[in-house]
């Protein structure tokens, strides 16, 4: 009788034992939650102290626009003034934003000036119906003329990070065309001298996958690491900015041919390619 007591008492206490490792674990994994949470809080505060610092729009060359504010100043009076009136008063092709998120957005444009008679110029815009606001405008262009005789239009670029939302609309007075995916659209000219891209940054599928990395060179992923590369590619570029904007055709000199393209954003580049082989 008293073994089987003993025996009693003996699994009572090795039950209270493990009663007692399970609470402690169970304390040790309210820990880690706890650790986890406010790990997920201050990354998710990094996130959105990186996107409000990126969300400030971009200007880059002369003839940038952003809402209200134009940089067109060093542009000749009678170029200003058309170019005042081009951006208020324009029919653009539209396409809308399908999947809200951070987007990145370039547009640079080169056209000769046989493109147009009269209306010598190229426009994009990103515009927010719902508000009727303009998030972002660029256009151009500036004539110059080159060596061998030939007078083309300098290059006008110009990129935008920032929230979209579905609904929003990727505006272009020039009508590009090319392929697109819920997240990722991109058109250029039958030369391949201008182009519009808007890629959301975060995760995507296969065919966009496929549709994006051989257009740009920065792979965007929903992350610290690559919002924080969006940001010093964001601050890069207002540098290159501040020293372009006086004089950028003296200052850096366009040489390219019909196919390639003008302009490099840091590590994020244009490639021409074949639209339709995509």
């Amino acid at each position: 009788m008293q073994s089987q007591v003993d025996d009693s008492k003996s699994k009572i206490v090795t039950s209270q034992t493990r009663i007692a490792v399970a609470e402690g674990k169970i304390v040790t994994l309210e820990k880690e939650v706890a650790t986890s949470e406010s790990k997920i809080a201050i990354s998710e505060g990094k996130i959105t102290a990186l996107e409000s610092q990126v969300a400030t729009p971009t200007l880059l060359w002369t003839g940038q626009t952003t809402g209200d504010h134009s940089v067109v100043s060093s542009l000749p009076p009678s170029v200003r003034s058309s170019y005042a009136a081009a951006t208020n008063n324009t029919n653009y092709y539209t396409t809308t934003i399908s999947s809200g998120g951070t987007y990145l957005v370039v547009a640079h444009g080169r056209l000769a000036d046989w493109h147009y008679r009269k209306d010598n110029w190229w426009s994009m815009r990103v515009y927010n119906k719902k508000r009727s606001t303009t998030l972002f405008t660029s256009f151009g262009t500036h004539r110059h003329s080159y060596e061998g005789g030939n007078t083309m239009d300098a290059s006008t670029s110009g990129f935008w990070i920032g929230k979209l939302n579905e609904g929003d609309v990727l505006e272009q007075q020039y009508h590009l065309e090319g392929p697109s995916t819920e997240d990722v659209i991109f058109f250029q000219d039958q030369h391949g001298s201008s182009a519009i891209y808007a890629i959301r940054i975060g995760k995507r599928d296969e065919h966009s996958r496929k549709l994006c990395y051989p257009v740009i060179g920065l792979k965007l992923e929903e992350s610290v690491e690559r919002l924080q590369i969006t940001y010093r590619l964001t601050t890069n570029t207002r540098k290159v900015s501040s020293v372009s904007e006086k004089s950028p055709i003296d200052e850096h000199p366009l040489n390219y041919d019909e196919y390639s393209s003008p302009f490099d954003i840091c590590t994020a580049s244009y490639i021409p390619i074949d639209r339709y082989k995509i």
